[in-house]
């Protein structure tokens, strides 16, 4: 904790480093972390997974947890480099960054509703705009409509995503909306990139 502050310097440089973020968003980002025993993990956790580095034991337990996921999940493309990224940051920016995603889609989902459209209509609209993060193998979202190519995307693939989605915002605004209408989802088409190369 800081000294006037209930938050850590960690916590202070995140309100500055995104500086759009609001405490209450942090505290819910701190509070989720602690939930799931993430919050006192080390933050570089992505090398301790790689076996780069040894972490203390609660580190190592969670790290094997993160390989044996990996393992499953070796077919999405996640590469040593996208490892590293996603979790050498704190539990608590990971979880800012998955509550954004959920702001994101109500944002989307909000729009869509304001135009009039039915609720399954909103989510699959919704869903072709914003990319949806989590476990591909989760069987519990095929309920959802997550199948197969539109299945969620792993965490891990978070920072190429976005290097992807503004270079073709600025590239070529048009033929990337023409690309993602052509989707089922945003998922679908990530995957799609991710087998060209192009992610």
């Amino acid at each position: 904790m800081g000294f006037f502050s209930k938050y850590t310097p960690e916590e202070e440089k995140l309100l500055k480093t995104y500086s759009h973020l609001s405490k209450e968003i942090l505290d819910k980002a701190i509070e989720m972390s602690k939930a799931d025993g993430q919050y006192y993990l080390s933050e570089n956790l992505g090398e301790i997974i790689l076996k780069e580095k040894r972490g203390v034991d609660r580190d190592e337990v969670f790290a094997e947890k993160i390989r044996s996921y990996l393992e499953k999940n070796k077919t999405e493309g996640i590469t040593e480099e996208d490892v590293k990224w996603w979790w050498n940051i704190s539990a608590v920016e990971r979880y800012i960054l998955m509550l954004q995603d959920q702001i994101n889609f109500l944002a989307f989902y909000n729009k869509f509703q304001e135009e009039g459209l039915s609720e399954d209509a909103i989510i699959s609209t919704a869903r072709k705009w914003v990319p949806i993060y989590g476990d591909p193998d989760n069987k519990g979202y095929a309920e959802q409509g997550l199948i197969g190519d539109d299945r969620k995307i792993p965490h891990e693939l978070r920072y190429r995503i976005n290097i992807y989605i503004m270079g073709e915002q600025s590239d070529n605004l048009e033929k990337f909306k023409l690309e993602i209408g052509k989707s089922s989802t945003f998922n679908a088409l990530v995957r799609r990139k991710i087998r060209t190369g192009e992610i």
